[in-house]
């Protein structure tokens, strides 16, 4: 009787267990959901900037603080 007793807690456990993975992991695809729709936005953003950026006729060049190049626009790549 007390092997039945344990496999019933054994069971119940594993029940609640699996039930908090399946929590888990639809919590898990709706991340990834907004990751990849906020990614997408980036990359619209950031493909709308370089087209400003490289309609603009004069040059501009983006560096950051240690002074390293991180972008240019086709005027700029001949100062660069």
């Amino acid at each position: 009787m007390a092997a039945l007793g344990r496999t019933a807690t054994v069971e119940r456990l594993v029940g609640l267990r699996t039930q908090e993975l399946l929590e888990a992991n639809r919590q898990l695809v709706d991340e990834v959901a907004v990751r990849k729709q906020v990614e997408t936005r980036l990359q619209g953003s950031e493909a709308g900037i370089r087209a400003i950026l490289d309609a603009t006729v004069d040059g501009i060049i983006t560096i950051d603080q240690a002074g390293t190049i991180e972008s240019f626009n086709q005027i700029g790549r001949a100062h660069v």
